[in-house]
This record gives structure tokens, C-alpha cells and sequence, in this order.
């Protein structure tokens, strides 16, 4: 079993600082480094005090410099918030600056105000997503790629930035719809939930989803990640 840390960065308290939420952020890491847990996430949120952490790759960028060993997660990357060519170069470069121990959580989103105010539609975030993941498989694995999506379209594009981890670092895409969990399973990618406030009925019953999405791709659950 691999434990880890997951870091919402919430401001509960109004007298504490958004500055002292980060750098307990960052001591909890570095502890978890040393007593050798496996990896820390840092989740993306934004305009609200439910999570501080407006940026998962900067942070794992800084945690890099003052861990050793632990591997850092993106939890999630919100991906239609982002530009994708921009994205993809970004992330090769944090998987640089973490000398390979970057893990890339993916997920579409799911708070109205937040796309709202970046002037992204959440009913299309999921068509959104699917395509930003294309454009990362490919543009990390090859030196140029194009892209000509319903959202996004992208000339012959050079991206300087290579990832440490070939092809690029382990994508988790976190989501409990079939669409997506088909893609994981299909691209061995990692599938990555969470038991919410679920309690273990939630999970019994997520696990039996991915099964039976695993099973009607024709691969066997229990080699699934």
C-alpha cells in the first residue's frame, strides 16, 4: 500500500494568513517526504477560500526544490481552464524541475462560479477535457504535433520543453463517469477517485463502475491502475 498527503489549502480560519496556509502546505510535504510517504497532491481551486492553491504545477515547481524523493501530483489540473499548448509545456517542465517525480492528475471541473469567471462554459468541459488530453498525449510524446478539435485547433507547433519521464509522467484522470474511465483504461492511464462523504458504500459502489466499464473494454480489472 502507497500512502500519500492531499493538500486543499483551505483558509478556515479568517486570522490565517494565505501565506502561512502555503508554507504549512509545503512543511507537511517536506515531512511526508521525510518519513518516506509516496506522493503529495495539490488540488486547483479558485475565487473562494474552500482551497488557496490557484496553481498545482507552481506548487509542486517549489515542493520539487525542498523534497528528495517523494512524487508530487497535480489534484487536479482543472484542464479547460487552461491554454493546452501552454499546458503541455508547462508540465514538461515541471516534470523537469522535479527531475521526473511529477504525477498528472486531470479532471474537467466541476464548479459553475469558477468557470464562470474565466469565461469558460462548464457544459462543455467534459468535450474540452477529452481533446486537452489528446493534445497532451501527443504533444508530449512528439518534438511537433497539430491538433483540429471542435474547441481547439493547433498549427505544426514545436514544444522546447521535454519531460523527464517518457513518454511524459503518469496521467490520473479523475472522474466517475464511464466516458472517462473508458479513456483511462484505453490509454492506461490511471483511473483516480475519491470516496467523498460517501463512506465505503461510495466506494464499493465506484469500484464496481470502473469493473464493469474495465470489462466492457475488454481488459481485466484487476490490471487496471
Amino acid at each position: 500500500m502507497d500512502f500519500g498527503i492531499f493538500m486543499l489549502m483551505q483558509q478556515r480560519n479568517k486570522h490565517k494568513t494565505s501565506h502561512q496556509i502555503l508554507r504549512d502546505a509545503v512543511e507537511q510535504t517536506q515531512l511526508a517526504d521525510d518519513i518516506g510517504f509516496g506522493g503529495a497532491w495539490f488540488a486547483e481551486h479558485h475565487f473562494s477560500n474552500y482551497g488557496l492553491c490557484a496553481s498545482p504545477l507552481v506548487m509542486i515547481s517549489h515542493c520539487a526544490a525542498v523534497t528528495r524523493k517523494i512524487r508530487l501530483g497535480t489534484g487536479i489540473v482543472v484542464a479547460p481552464l487552461y491554454q493546452p499548448a501552454r499546458l503541455i509545456a508547462e508540465v514538461a517542465m515541471v516534470d523537469q524541475l522535479s527531475d521526473g517525480r511529477l504525477n498528472l492528475g486531470i479532471g474537467s471541473g466541476y464548479q459553475h462560479f469558477e468557470f464562470e469567471r474565466f469565461g469558460v462554459s462548464l457544459p462543455t468541459s467534459k468535450d474540452r477535457t477529452m481533446e486537452i488530453l489528446d493534445m497532451l498525449e501527443m504533444g508530449l510524446k512528439q518534438p511537433k504535433f497539430s491538433y483540429d478539435g471542435a474547441y481547439y485547433q493547433q498549427p505544426v507547433s514545436a514544444i522546447s520543453q521535454r519531460a523527464v519521464q517518457q513518454p511524459g509522467p503518469p496521467f490520473w484522470i479523475t472522474s466517475a463517469d464511464p466516458v472517462f474511465i473508458a479513456r483511462a483504461v484505453r490509454s492506461d492511464h490511471h483511473v483516480f477517485v475519491s470516496g467523498g462523504d460517501g463512506g465505503l458504500e461510495k466506494l464499493r459502489s465506484t469500484r464496481q463502475l470502473i469493473d464493469s466499464v474495465v470489462r466492457a473494454e475488454g481488459k481485466d480489472p484487476a490490471g487496471v491502475k
